[in-house]
């Protein structure tokens, strides 16, 4: 897979759905986690599978900071609530953002490591 350079920034606006968390494809669902970004106003908005997240981001380039989040507190079946957990952990790990040929959004930790990919809806 090839990565387009790391000087373009990423049009993040508009609603995408995550596929993988770390090493861990995300199951098919009628309802699958996604994330939303709104750059005119800053915010995201989100759904985990269970909850629902909102909070502030920064992008400068291809730099990315998640910041201020708030989420709802719902239960869930087990194996849900331990993806969201899994997402949740990571948003705190986003540092940048990459994205591929086939349009795969890549959010990358300190390390230029791949730690979610989200698909546009």
């Amino acid at each position: 897979m090839t990565l387009t350079s790391c000087s373009n920034k990423v049009d993040l606006n508009g609603e995408w759905k995550i596929i993988s968390v770390g090493s861990e494809k995300v199951m098919e669902t009628e309802a699958p986690p996604t994330l939303s970004f709104d750059a005119a106003t800053g915010r995201f908005h989100g759904y985990t599978g269970v909850n629902i997240v909102n909070g502030d981001y920064v992008q400068k380039g291809r730099k990315l900071t998640l910041n201020g989040l708030g989420a709802t507190m719902m239960a869930g079946p087990e194996e849900d609530m331990a993806l969201e957990r899994k997402i949740l952990d990571t948003y705190s790990q986003v540092q940048s953002t990459k994205l591929s040929d086939d349009g795969e959004l890549h959010l990358l930790n300190a390390e230029k490591a791949t730690v979610m990919i989200l698909k546009r809806r």
